[in-house]
């Protein structure tokens, strides 16, 4: 099997593995399926500016905006044990250090679920980092922590290009624009198996073509 797919995705073939916005309590049950899609972006955001803004602040007005992680503001945690759950700190940190303080002395960076929590958040505290990054998720949603170092080390996008997948090519995995076209493989139960339908046609003297049957 593993000879197979080396051979049948030596020019690439997709895999469920994408770059896309996710809050950082996502693992933990603290968000249903519609509460983990919420966004307040600001108008024209998020914008991937220099293709490198991959983690989410809250500016005045309770607006999201994308900005590089490396980047030190304020920040927001939530604490699910007080009475005032949402605490502004005020001593600025980059996005991974903030998390890393909310998580040890509180619950985590805040996770905004819906329009009425964003305006709690947004009176109370002004603005700062929020728990809101891109990360490398799978289709199916599932929870393998299954990846490939090389690649989802990098959430950078291509040429500003904010939506980013994930193709095989050879055994290795990289980075491609979601709206290139390349072939695909799927997934079914304990099965994986390159489907015979291509997204794009082969010359018709190309062997692969006649034993996939076109």
């Amino acid at each position: 099997m593993r000879t197979m797919l080396k051979i049948a995705t030596s020019h690439g073939a997709w895999i469920g593995l994408h770059v896309d916005w996710q809050w950082s309590q996502a693992d933990r049950g603290f968000l249903s399926e519609e509460e983990s899609l919420y966004r307040n972006w600001k108008k024209g955001e998020p914008n991937n500016y220099n293709g490198n803004e991959n983690c989410a602040i809250m500016r005045e007005g309770g607006g999201f905006n994308d900005d590089r992680c490396n980047r030190r503001f304020p920040f927001i945690c939530y604490d699910e044990s007080s009475a005032e759950r949402y605490i502004l700190i005020t001593a600025e940190k980059n996005w991974t250090e903030a998390q890393s303080y909310c998580r040890h002395h509180h619950t985590d960076l805040v996770s905004v679920r819906n329009h009425t929590e964003n305006e709690k958040v947004t009176n109370q505290n002004g603005y700062g980092w929020i728990g809101l990054y891109k990360n490398w998720t799978w289709s199916d949603e599932s929870k393998s922590s299954y990846r490939n170092c090389e690649i989802t080390s990098d959430h950078s996008s291509l040429a500003g290009d904010d939506r980013i997948c994930a193709v095989v090519s050879s055994g290795q995995w990289k980075k491609r624009k979601c709206s290139k076209e390349y072939r695909f493989i799927c997934y079914e139960g304990e099965s994986t198996c390159l489907p015979p339908v291509y997204q794009r046609r082969l010359p018709a003297t190309d062997p692969k073509m006649e034993q996939a049957g076109h």
